[in-house]
């Protein structure tokens, strides 16, 4: 059951990934993110599949790395993991509510809000 899993998620990770290329292409830059996130968010899920129950969530990192630390991963990956871990966080949940509704309090919709994450972004 926990393969079928595996390779669900991989099915789902793979298609955002494709829509993402896609996009960045045609310049849709919010939507690119939008399915980037999704990508990532999936191939964690796919990986953790493997190891644990997954949790409903858009950061799978704390679980990628709770089960690092209890070395349920081989050796050989653990550093793969861990890097996916970091995409998982830098892309998670303020990315996935940010690019589908925006930003509600500052009345930024999700096209400007993405922008403007941008910005700050090339600055630091």
């Amino acid at each position: 059951m926990a393969f079928e899993s595996t390779l669900y998620r991989l099915k789902v990770a793979q298609g955002f990934l494709e829509k993402s290329r896609q996009d960045v292409q045609l310049g849709r830059w919010r939507s690119a993110v939008d399915n980037a996130q999704l990508a990532v968010e999936n191939s964690a899920k796919a990986v953790l599949s493997l190891v644990a129950p997954i949790g409903k969530t858009h950061n799978p990192a704390p679980q990628l790395r709770e089960n690092l630390s209890k070395e349920r991963f081989p050796a050989d990956i653990a550093e793969k993991v861990e890097r996916l871990a970091e995409c998982a966080e830098q892309l998670g949940f303020d990315v996935h509510i940010q690019t589908d509704y925006g930003d509600e309090t500052g009345r930024l919709t999700p096209g400007i809000c993405l922008t403007k994450k941008m910005r700050v972004r090339r600055k630091a």
